[in-house]
């Protein structure tokens, strides 16, 4: 699936939904969100959420971000909100006022709810099996 792509000279305003990865090098007044990767360039302003699997930020951001895997803040990143990832990244030079909420990777929580229960334990003797 190809990336989309919003150009250094557009302005866009409402909320924005990709399906796929989005790379924003405009300016964009509104919620983003991708189900794939989302990157804003350096010159990219965004004064709404961002939600992706993963964000990747070079720009200014006004608002919070949130991401399934990883959230990573370029030297020339300047964020003003609330990081909400797996995974944080923050490079030397980049510019963060928020607070980082570290949240379980899906496939961890996934596998944790995977095991199941074991509500016969203890209401009979085990067995071992001769071989």
């Amino acid at each position: 699936m190809a990336a989309s792509f919003i150009a250094m000279n557009t302005r866009v305003v409402g909320s924005i939904i990709a399906e796929g990865d989005l790379e924003v090098r405009g300016r964009v007044e509104g919620d983003v969100r991708a189900s794939g990767q989302l990157m804003l360039g350096p010159a990219a302003v965004v004064t709404g959420e961002l939600e992706a699997h993963d964000v990747h930020i070079a720009g200014k951001l006004e608002r919070s971000v949130r991401a399934a895997g990883v959230i990573h803040l370029l030297a020339t990143a300047e964020v003003r909100g609330d990081l909400h990832a797996a995974r944080v990244v923050i490079d030397d030079g980049a510019l963060f006022e928020g607070q980082v909420r570290l949240i379980r990777a899906a496939a961890s929580a996934q596998s944790a709810r995977l095991v199941p229960e074991l509500p016969s334990v203890g209401r009979r003797p085990l067995q071992r099996r001769q071989a």
